[in-house]
This record gives C-alpha cells, sequence and structure tokens, in this order.
C-alpha cells in the first residue's frame, strides 16, 4: 500500500468511528428535541440498532469497518478487540470515579438505553 493509500484509510477509519460516536450521542441524547421530525428518527433509531446488533452477532458494523480500515485481522479483533460502548464507559471512568463496568453489564445497558430513550421519545410524540 502507498502511503498515500494509507492515509486516506487511516481517515476514513477516523471518519467511521466520528460517525460512531456522533450515533450514539443522538441515541442517548435525541429525546430531548421537541420537533417531530427529529423524535421520529430518533425512535427509528433507538428500533433499528439493537435489531442490527441481534443480527450481526451483537457487533456493529461501523466498528467492524473502523477496525477493517485499521488493517487488523479477524483473528486480532477476536482476541484484542474492546466493543466501542465499553470503549466509552472506560473513557467515562477515566474522568468519572465509577468502577469498571462487566462485559454483561455494557451489553445490557447497551441494549437498555436505546429502550428507555426511544419509550421518551414515543411518549413525546404521543402527548
Amino acid at each position: 500500500m502507498k502511503l498515500n493509500e494509507i492515509s486516506y484509510v487511516k481517515h476514513l477509519a477516523h471518519l467511521a468511528h466520528l460517525l460512531h460516536v456522533c450515533l450514539c450521542t443522538f441515541l442517548c441524547l435525541g429525546f430531548v428535541f421537541s420537533q417531530d421530525y427529529i423524535l421520529m428518527a430518533h425512535l427509528s433509531l433507538c428500533v433499528l440498532i439493537p435489531i442490527h446488533w441481534l443480527t450481526n452477532k451483537g457487533r456493529c458494523i461501523l466498528t467492524e469497518w473502523t477496525q477493517e480500515c485499521q488493517n487488523r485481522s479477524l483473528q486480532q479483533q477476536n482476541t484484542t478487540h474492546t466493543p466501542f460502548v465499553k470503549q466509552l464507559f472506560l473513557t467515562v471512568g477515566y474522568y468519572l470515579p465509577i468502577p469498571q463496568p462487566s462485559d454483561n453489564a455494557i451489553k445490557a445497558l447497551a441494549f437498555l438505553v436505546p429502550i428507555l430513550t426511544g419509550t421518551i421519545s414515543m411518549i413525546k410524540l404521543l402527548y
């Protein structure tokens, strides 16, 4: 691979990571908006993301793209992979004195957040 190609692929990995952060932020905070079209988009995302996780063996396509762009082999991904959601919790834990959650707790929370925030968006849409 040429140097320009490597730089391009690195930028794609950063772009996929940035998109991941934006989607997670919207997933967690989308219910605070009052416009119906934003609430509908948030509710749709809250339904589609858990379905995507369930149909993709618990992995997000954005995580896979990021790692693919970083040129990791599938074996490396499975042995050294820290899920994106866990990375977020570890980052928050770095700034806040909270204990490190277990993988099962993170998985449960990753499914609980879309359910709770989606329910809030649905209630706001109905009333």
